[in-house]
């Protein structure tokens, strides 16, 4: 009933943390096999949601660490096809080219940005599902941002994005 019920949302924030990648599914399991073991440590049952937030965050950014860490021994240097969307080709492209600039980030950067711009959650929210203080989210953020625009703006299919402003940056 717990994987039934949240899974979709799990799901949707793994894809924002990490991109296309065929272990997603895996690491939807993963999410709730670590959410099964550690039920014990849930305080308060109104929570759930907020706790499953952060279990699937930690696991996305082990996920990434591991990622680059395999990259740096050259064990993966190809980025997975996408799965087919809906979209237009301008969309599909700035989307394929958002996550190659989020793989070219720091685990910590990634994952603020991914929450905040990507999923969408408010700052309160990206703070406790990272598991630190709000200052300190506002601040990653802030840092993550710069970086993803800075190296975003090189690359051509994301400048009108960027230049629009309010996207993924709170231009």
């Amino acid at each position: 009933m717990l994987f039934d019920r949240h899974a979709p949302k799990i799901e949707r924030l793994l894809w924002s943390l990490l991109g296309p990648e065929p272990e997603a599914e895996d690491l939807l399991h993963e999410v709730f096999l670590r959410a099964l073991e550690g039920i014990h440590d849930l305080e308060e049952p109104a929570r759930l949601k907020s706790w499953l937030t952060g279990i699937a965050v930690h696991t996305g950014r082990e996920w990434i660490r591991r990622r680059v860490r395999r990259r740096w021994l050259r064990f993966v240097d190809e980025v997975p096809e996408r799965p087919a969307i809906a979209a237009s080709p301008e969309i599909n492209e700035a989307t394929r080219c958002t996550f190659e600039v989020l793989h070219g980030m720091s685990p910590d950067d990634r994952v603020v940005f991914s929450l905040r711009f990507i999923e969408g959650m408010e700052l309160a929210d990206v703070a406790v599902a990272c598991d630190v203080s709000l200052s300190t989210a506002k601040r990653r953020i802030k840092d993550a941002e710069k970086h993803f625009v800075s190296r975003a703006r090189r690359v051509p299919a994301l400048v009108p994005w960027i230049e629009e402003g309010g996207r993924w940056t709170s231009e």
